[in-house]
């Protein structure tokens, strides 16, 4: 019954904090239009149409459609675009933050690093940037990946049949981002290497065959359909998402990568904070911590798999500029379906998870290291505050992971617009004639 209380009380707090960091939007009846924001967004029959009309879609493309369905399904409690937006970013934030929570707690037993885990993932600059341009699928992905992760690696589960569909629907759904879905895909596969000559490896093994066949199965009823309406299914092409000078006039800084926030549209925010002391300083500790992460033994095994994860896709984020700039040019001549990740910034993407995974388990091993530490020199009366000085300092770096939300609203990116009343009455004048 306690258990279950304080699960009841995590999902509460979880609710709250987001409401705390968007209050700001959350009374204000207007909606985004700038960037990217498409309204509306759960226009059932628009959905609908798209999905089972007769046009054609990418490969690729095929493979994201029952995210697409859930919002259609989503479409038919017929909320209005105004109400939609504030339950869609509460429910981003509180179920990314939950999920992670869920995540880390099953790993490390430890309530207070995995809530302050939690707070950090649900509140990332790439969650940050990634509401203000609109890339709604992103989000969507981003809060699906925590449940996704931690039933992967939970291999205590003896419904075999279970465990199929839900991680099938779950690897779905993160498709909703078909660039996220690949980065997950490379997770799976770096992790797979890592077990190759460990006891792990059959579970592996069966795991990522279970993710696939799932995934299979659940994206069947759209490849039967492609294939009875004779669509003209396409693999993306270089030439037709991006080009290489494109990439290469975005924002490159190695700095800006590390602290999530290498994006051209918040360009003069991010660059600006970036070179502001104490943030820099928060970030190195925020670093320091995550690299603390290796030291963490009963977790080595997912420290390793994020941790290459993010060095493989390192000079893919940094583009065609600067040190890996004739190998990023190189791999996309060559390999033109590179180009399905338009911009570099969806690479962060991974990043965003690894650091906070790796921030988790640096985290872990910190406090155990304060906890068996030996304070000859001082006091026993000493030797309590210090240890709790030393795991606050770390654990309150988390702080500049969130510091951008401290703007309380987006740093004045987030653009709210009031549908004019006269668009209602076109509208209703149309359907009525």
């Amino acid at each position: 019954m306690k258990a279950g209380w304080k699960k009841y009380n995590i999902f509460l707090w979880c609710l709250a904090v987001p409401f705390s960091f968007l209050s700001r939007y959350l009374f204000d009846f207007a909606l985004p239009f700038k960037y990217d924001w498409v309204w509306p967004l759960i226009n059932t029959i628009e959905l609908w149409n798209r999905l089972f009309g007769d046009s054609s879609f990418s490969l690729l493309g095929m493979l994201s459609q029952n995210a697409s369905v859930l919002f259609g399904v989503i479409g038919l409690l017929g909320l209005s675009p105004e109400i939609f937006f504030k339950v869609f970013i509460i429910a981003i934030h509180a179920c990314a933050g939950y999920g992670f929570y869920r995540f880390i707690f099953n790993r490390t037993k430890s309530y207070p690093i995995a809530m302050i885990a939690g707070i950090a993932y649900a509140f990332t600059p790439y969650i940050f940037i990634r509401t203000i341009v609109g890339f709604i699928w992103s989000l969507f992905a981003y809060a699906v990946l925590p449940f996704f992760l931690d039933y992967y690696f939970n291999s205590n589960s003896k419904n075999k049949i279970k465990r199929f569909l839900i991680l099938g629907i779950l690897m779905s759904l993160i498709f909703a981002q078909v660039q996220a879905g690949l980065l997950v895909g490379l997770i799976l596969f770096v992790n797979l290497a890592i077990t190759l000559f460990n006891k792990n490896f059959p579970i592996r093994v069966k795991s990522i065959a279970y993710v696939f066949l799932g995934f299979l199965l659940v994206n069947m009823p759209w490849i039967i359909l492609a294939l009875r309406q004779k669509r003209n299914l396409e693999m993306t092409s270089g030439g037709s998402a991006t080009t290489l000078s494109f990439i290469a006039n975005l924002p490159h800084s190695f700095r800006n990568i590390f602290m999530l926030s290498d994006h051209h549209i918040t360009y003069f925010f991010f660059y600006s904070l970036a070179h502001e002391k104490l943030y820099l300083a928060g970030w190195l500790l925020v670093w320091f911590v995550a690299f603390c992460a290796i030291f963490n033994k009963k977790n080595r095994e997912l420290v390793l798999t994020f941790l290459i994860s993010s060095l493989i896709v390192l000079p893919f984020a940094k583009g065609p500029v600067g040190i890996f700039g004739a190998f990023y040019a190189w791999f996309f001549n060559h390999f033109p379906q590179i180009a399905v990740f338009r911009e570099v910034y969806h690479f962060e993407f991974l990043y965003a998870i690894s650091l906070c995974v790796l921030f988790a388990f640096g985290l872990d091993w910190l406090c155990n290291r304060i906890s068996n530490l030996k304070l000859s020199v001082v006091s026993c009366q000493l030797s309590t505050p210090i240890r709790t000085g030393l795991r606050t300092l770390f654990a309150g770096s988390a702080i500049f992971i969130i510091a951008p939300y401290l703007t309380f609203d987006y740093a004045g990116y987030l653009k709210l617009q009031k549908i004019p009343s006269e668009y209602s009455e076109l509208d209703q004048f149309f359907k009525e004639d």
